[in-house]
């Protein structure tokens, strides 16, 4: 990882740098979507991911080890009866209902079809 953080500051402006920070702020984003909604579905407080930035890969990825972490206790302790029923999501500035089950396949489709792609644009 700490190579990772070599090549964000070493980077020319023009496309590795530039790349790099919107990869940054990609995963990031995919990171932080996916924490929030295991908070969400388990009714605990949002944490506030702005404080980590974009160019630390090292906190970018300690914060998706945390929500992947997250994500299988959430999985492995959710009640069988508890994943069809439809519950009210609040956003900021919209609202979505949806069952957990949806809620967990849409994290688990973003980590499976985005995730890797991110990783290899970071090997």
């Amino acid at each position: 990882m700490i190579g990772l953080s070599i090549i964000v500051k070493l980077s020319r402006p023009v496309w590795g740098l530039t790349a790099t920070i919107k990869l940054s702020a990609t995963s990031k984003h995919i990171f932080s979507a996916e924490k929030r909604y295991i908070e969400r579905l388990s009714g605990e407080p949002l944490t506030d991911t702005a404080s980590i930035p974009n160019d630390n890969l090292e906190a970018l990825f300690e914060l998706g080890q945390q929500s992947r972490q997250g994500l299988k206790d959430f999985i492995e302790g959710f009640a069988a009866p508890s994943w069809d029923i439809l519950k009210d999501f609040e956003f900021v500035g919209w609202s979505l209902k949806a069952t957990p089950k949806k809620i967990i396949i849409h994290v688990l489709t973003t980590k499976y079809v985005t995730g890797p792609s991110l990783q290899l644009c970071f090997a």
